[in-house]
């Protein structure tokens, strides 16, 4: 079985053809990078996942902060139905939510997938998918329940990535 290192140069490619040098997209944290589609943030994490078998399994995760989940009974209420709505029609993200050390809880689009055989074109759709989607529920999501409007970087579908420090 391949180490986890061996597919670190097939995601990388993937994150150069979306035209980000992914040598300044790592992290200090081995097997991690970070990107931004607009406001979108795209962490994209190389793990070992473990299957129903029990089996080590080498795994892409890619994962996007979306919205804080409000304190408020009806509008948590709102937000929770609409995601599980959503989820049904979604292909390979799914949203997901988590109470974050600071306490708050954040609902997450993720996916994640296992890299043996993905190609370095998979690879790249996969980001590129991803992040579309977090960029338009985080438009979406964060004017709605949170009161951040964004308008410029919603009405741009394919907002270009960027780099943290851009």
């Amino acid at each position: 079985m391949k180490e986890l290192a061996d597919y670190q140069a097939t995601i990388e490619a993937a994150i150069q053809k979306l035209g980000v040098d992914p040598k300044v997209c790592r992290t200090d944290k081995e097997n991690r990078w970070h990107l931004h589609r607009g406001n979108a943030e795209i962490v994209v994490l190389l793990r070992e996942s473990t299957t129903f078998e029990q089996k080590k399994r080498p795994s892409l995760v890619i994962v996007s902060p979306i919205v804080v989940v409000p304190a408020a009974i009806e509008a948590r209420q709102e937000l929770m139905e609409l995601i599980l709505k959503t989820n049904h029609q979604l292909i390979t993200e799914s949203f997901s939510m988590t109470r974050e050390q600071a306490g708050h809880e954040v609902v997450y689009l993720s996916s994640t997938y296992f890299i043996e055989e993905m190609s370095e074109k998979e690879i790249e759709y996969s980001l590129s998918s991803q992040s579309y989607f977090a960029l338009q529920f985080t438009s979406m999501l964060r004017k709605r329940f949170m009161g951040i409007d964004d308008k410029e970087t919603a009405q741009k579908e394919h907002t270009p990535f960027k780099l943290d420090d851009e």
